[in-house]
């Protein structure tokens, strides 16, 4: 973690002239703007990811999507060069709960994000903020319906993806999809209750808490699609160690923000009472 150190002046009487030294250490606002613009950028990517390609949500529901999926995108003479397997962007084809429950809803949740989080979005236009807010809530509870869908219909990656592998072990079990999935509805609700409660310094850690909490899965892409392994069993290995990286640094990142923020108020209210 990032220690934040202000510039600072050291005065030197040498030869009558005045040496100014500065840190080399990034303060917090460039840190954090730095992890906001990797958010938006995330956000993006998932929002296109969703809408537009591979847009896995229009399976079954597209027949020129569909066509273009298995005799394009991923037609036999390409697939070893695909970072995943066929069956994982065609597995929710007749699977609408979850398409329509997951993801899809996952654009919306995703677009509003850096919109949410902006400090100018915030201060200026409270109304919107507020109202944009209780639908994203509302978009991530419907989101962990599908998140609970998917493992109840045997679709998870580790389960489903590779039918011609062995079903795959992952770290946690069975029980590891499910735990995020509980823990991406918590925060939801818990920022929900302090924002109600006026509570908004613990308000804004959960949100926050709750964005690192599903943004992961826009890391993992990242992860899978720098990939090198090419059959299908290496192409199972990196979406299961693309999971690790993504909430560790997801997770990882969302802390170090809260770090930051909580110690650029602090330092704030240090200069208020000065």
């Amino acid at each position: 973690m990032c220690i934040v150190d202000t510039s600072a002046k050291q005065s030197k009487e040498n030869d009558g002239i005045s040496v100014k030294k500065t840190s080399s250490f990034p303060t917090s606002g460039v840190i954090l703007k730095g992890l906001y613009v990797i958010l938006t950028y995330l956000c993006v990517m998932m929002v296109l990811w969703i809408l537009v390609l591979p847009a896995s949500w229009k399976m079954g529901h597209s027949e020129t999507h569909d066509r273009f999926i298995r005799e394009e995108m991923f037609h036999e003479s390409k697939r070893d060069e695909m970072p995943v397997p066929i069956e994982t962007i065609t597995k929710y084809a007749g699977h609408s709960a979850v398409q329509f429950s997951h993801i899809l809803p996952g654009a919306f949740w995703a677009g509003a994000i850096p919109f949410q989080l902006n400090p100018y979005v915030r201060k200026n236009f409270r109304t919107v903020h507020r109202r944009m807010g209780y639908l994203f809530v509302a978009t991530s509870l419907l989101m962990t319906v599908g998140i609970f869908l998917i493992e109840w219909r045997g679709l998870s990656f580790h389960v489903h993806d590779c039918p011609d592998l062995p079903p795959k072990e992952i770290m946690g079990g069975r029980f590891m999809l499910p735990l995020l999935g509980f823990y991406f509805a918590f925060t939801a609700l818990w920022a929900t209750v302090k924002a109600i409660q006026k509570d908004f310094v613990t308000h804004q850690r959960y949100i926050i808490r709750h964005v690192s909490s599903g943004i992961w899965v826009a890391l993992q892409r990242l992860f899978v699609g720098f990939s090198k392994g090419r059959s299908r069993h290496d192409m199972r290995e990196a979406f299961t160690n693309g999971v690790y990286v993504g909430v560790f640094l997801s997770f990882a990142a969302g802390e170090l923000a809260i770090y930051l923020i909580q110690k650029s108020n602090t330092k704030k209210q240090i200069k208020k009472k000065e």
